[in-house]
């Protein structure tokens, strides 16, 4: 593999980290900044360490864990709307 290539994959990996992040913290309702601890709000540690842990599945289960995140924060929204 020449440099490029290897420049390529590793900000290709950095992206898709990147984007993980913006799902969880879009799902969450939170920025990106208050999910890494750049704010003064703190998430606690067990939010953090699901975080992480979602963060190294593969695709097709982090598709999974989004869509159930999906529906239960629906849930949450239609039950304060009742």
């Amino acid at each position: 593999m020449n440099i490029c290539s290897n420049n390529c994959l590793a900000n290709k990996t950095d992206f898709s980290l990147v984007m993980v992040a913006k799902k969880i913290a879009d799902a969450l309702k939170v920025s990106l900044d208050y999910l890494v601890g750049k704010t003064d709000q703190q998430l606690d540690d067990d939010v953090l360490n699901r975080i992480n842990e979602v963060s190294k599945m593969n695709d097709t289960d982090k598709g999974h864990v989004f869509s159930l995140l999906d529906a239960f924060i629906a849930k949450t929204k239609i039950k304060g709307l009742v």
